[in-house]
């Protein structure tokens, strides 16, 4: 569309098409607190208030290029009493002009207006937002815009989805916001690294989703505890990096929660107690925890019958002991990482329902004071327990009992695991194809194992190096699906002589 006016310098005045004669433009940046209105006039006319020369724009005339280039060098001013949808206006611009003075009391639409405006910085707070319904990413990615907006209407708004993401510098008070018709708060305040206001009394009754709501908010630690969550079914990520936050969350109505992955994760000061969460509903534990280095509150009670995984739950959840032995793990089928770097976690878990557990590689590894009993637990499903036990330094339980007909990947499953040392060789290894590393530095092991069927295998890499005590001989055992080039340092290191080798498929 053809802008409406082309300005001309011409000493201190600037000619319009249109308009005769000459019209002084004031370029002081003095904000006007109110709002300067021109319904009354025609979209594309000009008229002068205040000593500042003002476009009449709508819908189409407020994005025209040529208009917001006189606008950004502050050669005009735009009344915008005509326009409803702002959304995207200054994405990715420079833009940092005083627009305190836009009428925007028909603008239903603010979604991403400033989206990577990087520069903007101006005071919008008497801006009338009564009408407005979007604001999802109005202020993604503004690193500098850290405006009082605290007085805004936001009564209609349904979304505030990535809101204020990546707004760096925003850190203003928004306590009294009206988000009754808010659905979604998904990365409202994502890594707004300032970012910490008390936000108790928001009415947050008809959100759904919470995902990632204060994800990288380094800085937040608002009481958020009476939130009506009793809609919401995700909250993944929801607290993710935000390393500050540390408020009780324990009344919480969680009965429509349906993903809790990553929820805490990083979060390094979080130590609350959530034992009254209605969990029946989640499928998806994974990660929840994991990094959260001080958590330790008690969840004994959940119910998890429903959770399919929880792979890196507690990975990294340094002080983690609870009793979770009651737990109903009837749904599980993955638990990588879970309990991996749980430094101080040793609870029993005999009790655990694993018939359909599948993956469990590095469940414990760096698990360093775990040696529990779990000989009873039914592995009839378990396919890969890769890494398991990796440098869990404590672990020296039977677990000869262990229906192992399903597995197929064993690499480095007790590698490192200086205490290991349990009678295995019943085992069934038939279907057992990979076994790079799997008894690497296990300096404790020496069992007879001998009668393996090891027709399956393919990798052993590195399978006993290190193994400074296990000298049996494994001469019996069939080979001819490895190839030298994948059994280097087979026994390097270990106690085995040269004539307890076994043959491998391609020796000379």
């Amino acid at each position: 569309m053809k802008s409406i006016y082309h300005p001309k310098m011409s000493g201190t005045g600037l000619t319009l098409l249109g308009v005769t004669g000459s019209l002084f433009i004031c370029m002081s940046p003095a904000f006007a607190s109110q709002p300067v209105t021109c319904s009354d006039k025609e979209a594309g006319s000009v008229f002068e208030s205040d000593n500042h020369l003002y476009l009449v724009v709508d819908d189409a005339l407020v994005r025209d290029a040529e208009n917001l280039e006189a606008l950004k060098q502050g050669r005009i001013r735009f009344c915008t009493s005509h326009v409803a949808n702002m959304s995207l206006l200054f994405a990715g611009d420079d833009f940092n002009q005083d627009i305190g003075d836009w009428d925007t009391a028909q603008v239903t639409d603010m979604s991403s207006m400033f989206e990577d405006a990087t520069e903007f910085n101006q005071d919008i707070g008497h801006w009338n937002t009564a009408l407005v319904r979007d604001m999802h990413s109005m202020f993604l990615g503004a690193h500098q815009f850290n405006g009082d907006v605290s007085r805004w209407n936001t009564a209609n708004v349904t979304d505030m989805s990535s809101m204020f993401e990546d707004a760096h510098a925003f850190n203003q008070d928004v306590t009294h916001w009206n988000i009754s018709k808010v659905t979604t708060l998904e990365k409202t305040f994502y890594r707004a690294a300032r970012f910490n206001q008390n936000l108790r009394n928001w009415n947050t009754s008809g959100v759904t989703t919470m995902k990632m709501t204060f994800a990288g908010a380094g800085h937040f630690n608002g009481d958020i505890s009476r939130w009506n969550t009793s809609r919401v079914t995700t909250m993944a990520s929801m607290f993710e990096d935000a390393g500050a936050f540390n408020h009780d969350l324990g009344q919480w109505n969680t009965t429509s929660l349906a993903d809790v992955r990553d929820m805490f994760r990083n979060a390094a000061r979080f130590d609350q107690d959530l034992n009254g969460w209605d969990t029946s509903h989640i499928a998806d534990m994974r990660g929840m925890f994991a990094g959260a280095v001080r958590f330790n509150g008690e969840i004994g009670q959940w119910n998890v019958s429903h959770v399919v995984n929880m792979s890196d739950m507690f990975h990294g959840a340094a002080h983690f002991n609870r009793d979770i032995s009651n737990w109903d793990t009837s749904g599980l089928i993955a638990a990588v990482n879970m309990f991996r770097e749980a430094r101080r976690f040793n609870q029993p878990l005999a009790a655990w329902d694993t018939s359909r557990l599948k993956n469990t590689s590095f469940m414990f590894r760096q698990a360093g004071v775990f040696n529990q009993y779990i000989g009873s637990w039914d592995t009839s499903a378990l396919v890969s327990a890769t890494g398991m036990f990796w440098a869990a330094a404590s672990f020296d339980r039977d677990i000869s009992q262990w229906n192992t007909g399903k597995l197929t990947y064993a690499s480095a499953m007790f590698a490192y695991a200086s205490s290991f040392n349990q009678d295995i060789g019943q085992w069934d290894t038939s279907g057992l194809k990979r076994a790079n590393s799997m008894f690497q530095a296990a300096t404790a092991f020496n069992q007879d194992i001998s009668g393996w069927n090891t027709s399956s295998l393919e990798r052993v890499i590195s399978m006993f190096e290190h193994a400074e005590s296990f000298d049996q001989d494994l001469t019996g055992w069939d080979l001819s699906r490895v190839k030298a080039k994948y059994a280097q340092n087979f026994a390097r290191y270990s106690a085995m002589t040269a004539e307890y080798l076994p043959a491998f498929a391609d020796a000379e």
